[in-house]
Protein backbone atom coordinates (compact mmCIF):
# COMPACT_ATOMS: atom_id res chain seq x y z
CA UNK A 1 0.00 0.00 0.00
CA UNK A 2 1.19 3.49 -1.24
CA UNK A 3 1.60 6.05 1.60
CA UNK A 4 -0.72 8.87 0.61
CA UNK A 5 0.32 12.15 -0.67
CA UNK A 6 -0.86 15.41 -2.50
CA UNK A 7 0.18 13.70 -5.74
CA UNK A 8 -2.38 10.86 -4.93
CA UNK A 9 -5.56 13.17 -4.06
CA UNK A 10 -4.64 15.12 -7.42
CA UNK A 11 -5.06 12.34 -9.24
CA UNK A 12 -8.19 11.26 -7.87
CA UNK A 13 -9.59 14.80 -8.14
CA UNK A 14 -8.40 14.68 -12.27
CA UNK A 15 -10.06 11.47 -12.55
CA UNK A 16 -13.31 12.94 -11.28
CA UNK A 17 -13.22 16.24 -13.38
CA UNK A 18 -12.99 13.51 -16.18
CA UNK A 19 -16.76 12.48 -15.30
CA UNK A 20 -17.72 16.08 -16.32
CA UNK A 21 -19.58 16.86 -19.91
CA UNK A 22 -16.46 17.78 -22.62
CA UNK A 23 -17.31 22.03 -23.38
CA UNK A 24 -19.54 22.11 -19.68
CA UNK A 25 -20.43 25.55 -20.21
CA UNK A 26 -21.97 26.63 -16.92
CA UNK A 27 -19.38 28.47 -14.67
CA UNK A 28 -21.06 28.14 -11.56
CA UNK A 29 -20.94 24.29 -10.71
CA UNK A 30 -18.39 24.13 -13.05
CA UNK A 31 -15.92 26.77 -10.49
CA UNK A 32 -17.48 25.47 -7.96
CA UNK A 33 -16.40 21.67 -8.49
CA UNK A 34 -12.52 23.09 -9.29
CA UNK A 35 -12.82 24.68 -6.28
CA UNK A 36 -13.54 21.46 -3.91
CA UNK A 37 -11.30 19.45 -5.77
CA UNK A 38 -8.41 22.11 -5.45
CA UNK A 39 -9.46 21.88 -1.55
CA UNK A 40 -9.66 18.23 -1.53
CA UNK A 41 -6.13 17.85 -3.04
CA UNK A 42 -4.86 20.21 -0.36
CA UNK A 43 -6.08 18.70 2.43
CA UNK A 44 -3.01 17.01 2.45
CA UNK A 45 -1.46 20.10 3.72
CA UNK A 46 -4.86 20.67 6.07
CA UNK A 47 -6.73 17.98 6.81
CA UNK A 48 -10.19 20.55 7.86
CA UNK A 49 -10.19 21.14 3.79
CA UNK A 50 -11.73 17.33 3.57
CA UNK A 51 -15.09 18.71 4.72
CA UNK A 52 -14.65 22.18 3.13
CA UNK A 53 -14.40 20.78 0.01
CA UNK A 54 -17.31 17.96 0.48
CA UNK A 55 -19.85 21.48 1.19
CA UNK A 56 -18.08 23.05 -1.79
CA UNK A 57 -19.12 20.07 -3.57
CA UNK A 58 -23.01 19.95 -2.46
CA UNK A 59 -23.31 23.72 -2.89
CA UNK A 60 -22.11 23.03 -6.91
CA UNK A 61 -24.64 19.97 -7.13
CA UNK A 62 -27.40 22.78 -5.62
CA UNK A 63 -25.93 25.39 -8.34
CA UNK A 64 -26.64 22.68 -10.76
CA UNK A 65 -30.06 22.09 -9.99
CA UNK A 66 -30.75 25.28 -10.30
CA UNK A 67 -29.25 25.84 -13.98
CA UNK A 68 -31.91 22.99 -14.64
CA UNK A 69 -34.97 24.87 -13.15
CA UNK A 70 -33.24 28.65 -13.66
CA UNK A 71 -37.43 29.63 -13.16
CA UNK A 72 -37.66 27.96 -9.44
CA UNK A 73 -35.12 30.99 -7.55
CA UNK A 74 -36.66 30.49 -4.00
CA UNK A 75 -36.91 26.60 -4.43
CA UNK A 76 -35.80 24.76 -1.35
CA UNK A 77 -32.80 22.29 -2.37
CA UNK A 78 -34.64 19.15 -1.45
CA UNK A 79 -38.04 20.06 -3.65
CA UNK A 80 -35.85 20.97 -6.90
CA UNK A 81 -34.25 17.08 -6.26
CA UNK A 82 -38.06 15.41 -5.82
CA UNK A 83 -39.16 17.43 -8.83
CA UNK A 84 -36.42 16.39 -11.01
CA UNK A 85 -37.37 12.57 -9.47
CA UNK A 86 -41.30 13.44 -10.61
CA UNK A 87 -40.24 14.77 -13.96
CA UNK A 88 -38.23 11.53 -14.71
CA UNK A 89 -34.61 13.18 -14.96
CA UNK A 90 -33.22 11.32 -11.74
CA UNK A 91 -34.15 7.50 -10.55
CA UNK A 92 -35.56 7.02 -7.61
CA UNK A 93 -32.11 5.92 -5.98
CA UNK A 94 -29.97 8.51 -7.73
CA UNK A 95 -32.29 10.90 -6.29
CA UNK A 96 -32.18 9.54 -3.14
CA UNK A 97 -28.41 9.94 -3.13
CA UNK A 98 -28.86 13.85 -4.28
CA UNK A 99 -31.19 14.20 -0.94
CA UNK A 100 -28.41 12.68 1.17
CA UNK A 101 -26.13 15.41 -0.08
CA UNK A 102 -28.70 17.91 0.83
CA UNK A 103 -28.75 16.66 4.20
CA UNK A 104 -25.21 16.94 4.68
CA UNK A 105 -24.84 20.19 2.65
CA UNK A 106 -27.29 21.43 5.89
CA UNK A 107 -25.50 19.61 8.43
CA UNK A 108 -21.81 21.52 7.02
CA UNK A 109 -23.27 24.59 6.70
CA UNK A 110 -24.47 24.61 10.33
CA UNK A 111 -22.43 22.54 12.20
CA UNK A 112 -22.60 22.57 16.21
CA UNK A 113 -18.82 21.34 16.66
CA UNK A 114 -15.72 20.91 14.40
CA UNK A 115 -16.67 18.50 11.59
CA UNK A 116 -14.08 15.71 10.43
CA UNK A 117 -14.24 13.51 7.19
CA UNK A 118 -12.07 10.45 6.42
CA UNK A 119 -10.56 9.99 3.09
CA UNK A 120 -13.05 7.15 2.37
CA UNK A 121 -15.58 8.91 3.46
CA UNK A 122 -14.86 12.30 1.52
CA UNK A 123 -13.71 10.88 -1.69
CA UNK A 124 -16.98 9.05 -2.73
CA UNK A 125 -19.19 11.99 -1.82
CA UNK A 126 -17.14 14.16 -3.94
CA UNK A 127 -17.11 11.97 -6.81
CA UNK A 128 -20.62 10.91 -6.73
CA UNK A 129 -21.21 14.77 -6.51
CA UNK A 130 -19.60 14.94 -10.09
CA UNK A 131 -21.56 12.19 -11.37
CA UNK A 132 -24.95 13.91 -10.21
CA UNK A 133 -23.62 17.21 -11.68
CA UNK A 134 -22.92 15.67 -14.87
CA UNK A 135 -26.58 13.75 -15.44
CA UNK A 136 -27.99 17.53 -14.71
CA UNK A 137 -25.81 19.23 -17.05
CA UNK A 138 -26.73 16.59 -19.37
CA UNK A 139 -30.45 17.10 -19.02
CA UNK A 140 -30.46 20.79 -19.16
CA UNK A 141 -28.26 20.48 -22.61
CA UNK A 142 -31.41 17.92 -23.85
CA UNK A 143 -33.93 20.16 -23.08
CA UNK A 144 -32.46 22.93 -24.85
CA UNK A 145 -31.78 21.47 -27.51
CA UNK A 146 -35.31 20.16 -27.21
CA UNK A 147 -36.60 24.01 -26.88
CA UNK A 148 -34.33 24.78 -30.05
CA UNK A 149 -35.77 22.49 -32.54
CA UNK A 150 -39.22 23.18 -30.70
CA UNK A 151 -39.18 27.07 -31.38
CA UNK A 152 -37.04 27.39 -34.62
CA UNK A 153 -40.01 28.68 -37.15
CA UNK A 154 -39.33 28.76 -41.00
CA UNK A 155 -40.27 32.34 -41.80
CA UNK A 156 -38.55 32.13 -45.48
CA UNK A 157 -41.96 32.30 -47.97
CA UNK A 158 -41.87 29.42 -50.65
CA UNK A 159 -39.30 31.09 -53.52
CA UNK A 160 -41.22 32.58 -56.48
CA UNK A 161 -38.54 31.15 -58.95
CA UNK A 162 -35.25 29.31 -58.33
CA UNK A 163 -33.34 32.21 -59.00
CA UNK A 164 -35.42 34.01 -55.84
CA UNK A 165 -35.40 31.08 -53.91
CA UNK A 166 -31.80 30.87 -53.90
CA UNK A 167 -31.50 34.99 -53.26
CA UNK A 168 -33.74 34.01 -50.23
CA UNK A 169 -31.64 31.32 -49.24
CA UNK A 170 -28.17 33.65 -49.32
CA UNK A 171 -30.16 36.60 -47.20
CA UNK A 172 -31.49 34.08 -44.13
CA UNK A 173 -27.78 32.30 -44.14
CA UNK A 174 -25.73 35.30 -43.87
CA UNK A 175 -24.09 36.31 -40.52
CA UNK A 176 -23.68 40.09 -39.40
CA UNK A 177 -23.81 41.54 -36.24
CA UNK A 178 -26.51 43.74 -36.94
CA UNK A 179 -28.92 43.53 -39.48
CA UNK A 180 -30.73 46.95 -41.05
CA UNK A 181 -33.77 44.77 -42.80
CA UNK A 182 -37.25 46.47 -41.96
CA UNK A 183 -39.42 44.30 -39.26
CA UNK A 184 -42.40 43.32 -40.99
CA UNK A 185 -45.97 42.14 -39.36
CA UNK A 186 -44.91 38.52 -40.74
CA UNK A 187 -42.00 39.27 -38.40
CA UNK A 188 -43.78 40.43 -35.65
CA UNK A 189 -46.79 37.06 -35.98
CA UNK A 190 -43.18 35.12 -35.47
CA UNK A 191 -41.68 36.78 -32.05
CA UNK A 192 -46.02 36.43 -30.89
CA UNK A 193 -45.70 32.97 -31.62
CA UNK A 194 -41.94 32.37 -29.68
CA UNK A 195 -43.60 34.62 -27.00
CA UNK A 196 -46.83 32.39 -26.70
CA UNK A 197 -44.20 29.37 -26.23
CA UNK A 198 -42.29 31.22 -23.95
CA UNK A 199 -45.70 31.91 -21.80
CA UNK A 200 -46.69 28.22 -21.94
CA UNK A 201 -43.10 27.22 -20.71
CA UNK A 202 -43.17 29.43 -18.13
CA UNK A 203 -46.73 28.50 -16.51
CA UNK A 204 -46.51 24.81 -17.41
CA UNK A 205 -47.44 22.40 -14.41
CA UNK A 206 -44.33 21.83 -12.87
CA UNK A 207 -43.49 25.22 -13.80
CA UNK A 208 -45.66 28.62 -12.58
CA UNK A 209 -49.40 27.88 -13.44
CA UNK A 210 -50.85 30.70 -11.05
CA UNK A 211 -50.04 33.07 -13.81
CA UNK A 212 -51.17 31.21 -16.74
CA UNK A 213 -54.36 33.56 -16.84
CA UNK A 214 -52.03 36.90 -15.44
CA UNK A 215 -50.31 37.54 -18.75
CA UNK A 216 -51.25 41.15 -18.86
CA UNK A 217 -49.31 42.23 -22.35
CA UNK A 218 -46.07 41.33 -24.48
CA UNK A 219 -44.14 43.81 -25.65
CA UNK A 220 -41.10 43.89 -28.61
CA UNK A 221 -38.62 46.13 -26.94
CA UNK A 222 -35.14 48.33 -27.04
CA UNK A 223 -33.60 48.23 -30.05
CA UNK A 224 -36.05 46.14 -32.62
CA UNK A 225 -38.70 48.24 -31.43
CA UNK A 226 -37.23 51.41 -32.32
CA UNK A 227 -35.99 49.68 -35.66
CA UNK A 228 -39.60 49.05 -36.33
CA UNK A 229 -40.91 52.02 -35.54
CA UNK A 230 -38.46 53.76 -37.63
CA UNK A 231 -39.49 52.04 -40.46
CA UNK A 232 -42.88 52.11 -40.04
CA UNK A 233 -42.29 55.84 -40.17
CA UNK A 234 -40.68 55.97 -43.59
CA UNK A 235 -37.13 55.86 -42.63
CA UNK A 236 -34.32 54.80 -44.21
CA UNK A 237 -33.32 51.50 -42.93
CA UNK A 238 -29.77 52.02 -43.63
CA UNK A 239 -30.21 55.44 -41.70
CA UNK A 240 -31.10 53.22 -38.50
CA UNK A 241 -28.96 51.83 -35.90
CA UNK A 242 -29.94 48.31 -36.98
CA UNK A 243 -31.04 45.20 -34.85
CA UNK A 244 -28.45 42.76 -33.36
CA UNK A 245 -31.39 40.93 -31.61
CA UNK A 246 -34.60 40.57 -30.76
CA UNK A 247 -36.08 41.60 -27.03
CA UNK A 248 -39.47 40.35 -25.88
CA UNK A 249 -40.91 41.07 -22.57
CA UNK A 250 -43.76 39.56 -20.78
CA UNK A 251 -45.59 41.14 -18.30
CA UNK A 252 -48.14 39.50 -15.67
CA UNK A 253 -50.42 41.05 -13.36
CA UNK A 254 -48.83 40.42 -9.78
CA UNK A 255 -50.50 38.36 -7.59
CA UNK A 256 -50.88 40.96 -4.10
CA UNK A 257 -48.07 39.98 -1.64
CA UNK A 258 -46.24 37.76 -3.28
CA UNK A 259 -42.52 38.36 -5.07
CA UNK A 260 -42.89 37.57 -8.69
CA UNK A 261 -40.72 34.17 -9.51
CA UNK A 262 -39.15 35.27 -12.39
CA UNK A 263 -38.09 38.85 -12.15
CA UNK A 264 -34.50 37.50 -13.23
CA UNK A 265 -35.84 34.95 -15.35
CA UNK A 266 -33.72 35.54 -19.14
CA UNK A 267 -34.58 32.71 -21.85
CA UNK A 268 -33.44 32.64 -25.23
CA UNK A 269 -34.78 30.69 -28.70
CA UNK A 270 -33.79 30.83 -32.25
CA UNK A 271 -36.22 33.30 -34.50
CA UNK A 272 -35.23 30.76 -37.44
CA UNK A 273 -34.42 31.47 -40.87
CA UNK A 274 -35.47 35.06 -42.40
CA UNK A 275 -34.69 38.35 -44.15
CA UNK A 276 -32.95 39.05 -40.91
CA UNK A 277 -30.15 36.87 -41.32
CA UNK A 278 -28.23 35.56 -38.59
CA UNK A 279 -26.37 36.90 -35.76
CA UNK A 280 -22.43 37.31 -35.82
CA UNK A 281 -20.51 37.33 -32.69
CA UNK A 282 -17.62 38.84 -31.21
CA UNK A 283 -15.92 36.08 -29.39
CA UNK A 284 -12.34 37.75 -28.78
CA UNK A 285 -15.12 40.49 -27.07
CA UNK A 286 -16.19 37.46 -24.25
CA UNK A 287 -14.62 38.33 -21.12
CA UNK A 288 -15.48 34.39 -19.22
CA UNK A 289 -15.61 31.47 -20.62
CA UNK A 290 -19.54 31.54 -20.06
CA UNK A 291 -19.66 34.06 -22.27
CA UNK A 292 -17.76 32.35 -24.84
CA UNK A 293 -19.67 29.09 -24.88
CA UNK A 294 -23.10 30.97 -25.00
CA UNK A 295 -21.80 33.03 -28.14
CA UNK A 296 -20.91 29.40 -29.53
CA UNK A 297 -24.36 28.23 -28.77
CA UNK A 298 -26.50 30.91 -29.91
CA UNK A 299 -23.77 31.22 -33.27
CA UNK A 300 -25.26 28.03 -34.24
CA UNK A 301 -28.55 29.53 -34.46
CA UNK A 302 -30.57 29.75 -37.70
CA UNK A 303 -31.23 33.09 -37.13
CA UNK A 304 -31.21 36.11 -34.59
CA UNK A 305 -31.90 35.41 -31.22
CA UNK A 306 -34.74 35.99 -29.43
CA UNK A 307 -34.46 37.15 -25.83
CA UNK A 308 -37.74 36.75 -22.86
CA UNK A 309 -37.99 38.60 -19.77
CA UNK A 310 -40.55 38.98 -17.66
CA UNK A 311 -41.78 41.57 -14.99
CA UNK A 312 -44.64 41.33 -12.52
CA UNK A 313 -47.08 44.83 -12.89
CA UNK A 314 -49.71 46.20 -9.91
CA UNK A 315 -52.77 45.93 -12.21
CA UNK A 316 -55.24 43.03 -11.70
CA UNK A 317 -55.60 40.67 -14.58
CA UNK A 318 -57.23 41.62 -17.67
CA UNK A 319 -56.90 45.55 -16.73
CA UNK A 320 -54.82 45.95 -19.92
CA UNK A 321 -56.55 44.44 -22.77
Amino acid sequence: MRPMSFEILAGLTSEWAGLLPEGMIVDGPGHLLRMARSQFAHSWFDYEFMVTACLTGFQALEAAFRVVYSDAEKTPFRKLIRRAQNEGILPASIAELADAGAELRNSFSHPRTQVALTLGAAAPMLENTHRLVALLMAAAAERDARWRAQVSPGTAAEPASEQDGSSDARQAARMEERTFEPLTAEHLDCLADLADRDHEAFTRPAGRPEYRNRRAMTVLAQGAAQHYLDCLAGCDPRSCKGVKDLDIWTFYAAIPGTRFPAAKRETHADFGPSSLGRQAYDFAAAHTARERALGRRWAAYQGRRVDFLMRALPVPPGALH
